[in-house]
């Protein structure tokens, strides 16, 4: 199961989605999109598997992730991160996640889930 660490973490600046912008390798502009009515600049680009396991805990950190960053090109946010790698079983295929950041500006409340 795709779980954060902490759900804080996901939209954490330092930490977060956005920071695996910073970790790019061999990041390449690929088409833009639309998104609920917004323009999107799309990235492609592999990302590390240790900078994924720090944000996702079924990341391996030993294999390579592809990712997809989709940011509005207006207000350039974050909006839609797409993650192609191992993330569910120890076997060699790929599931793919998108994950979609709405309502920026909102006070939301994020709360970690119950341990158990």
């Amino acid at each position: 199961m795709l779980e954060p660490r902490d759900p804080a973490t996901l939209i954490d600046p330092n930490t977060g989605l956005s920071s695996l912008l910073l970790k790019c390798q061999s990041p390449q502009v690929e088409s833009d999109d639309r998104y609920n009515g917004e323009a999107l600049h799309e990235i492609g680009c592999s990302l590390p598997g240790k900078a994924v396991a720090a944000v996702l805990t079924s990341a391996d950190p030993s294999k390579s992730v592809a990712a997809t960053f989709g940011i509005d090109t207006s207000t350039n946010q974050l909006r839609r991160v797409v993650l192609t790698g191992p993330f569910v079983s120890a076997s060699n295929s790929d599931t793919s996640y998108t994950l979609v950041l709405t309502n920026y500006g909102e006070n939301v409340t994020v709360t970690p889930p119950a341990s158990g």
